[in-house]
């Protein structure tokens, strides 16, 4: 069985700057309104984006517990779609 190396990739200071900066709730409130459903009583941090063009949505969360990533948007159309 082939080893790998493990290796920080940022500094924990710099981990928690941004879990704090994706925990702040007030700082969702102008996208998501209050209460939203991020509010669950717990630590919840989360990245909200959309494609530059605007057809697609996508979601990235986590608690100290669990970690979900969701994705909504149009199949590709097209010649490789399908």
């Amino acid at each position: 069985m082939e080893r790998f190396q493990s290796r920080p990739i940022i500094t924990p200071q710099l981990a928690y700057l941004m879990n704090n900066v994706l925990s702040d709730e007030t700082a969702r409130w102008p996208s998501l309104g209050h209460p939203n459903p991020l509010e669950i009583g717990l630590p919840v941090a989360a990245k909200i984006g959309r494609t530059s063009d605007g057809e697609s949505n996508w979601t990235i969360g986590y608690t100290p517990q669990r970690v979900i990533g969701v994705w909504l948007g149009l199949p590709a159309s097209g010649p490789s779609a399908g």
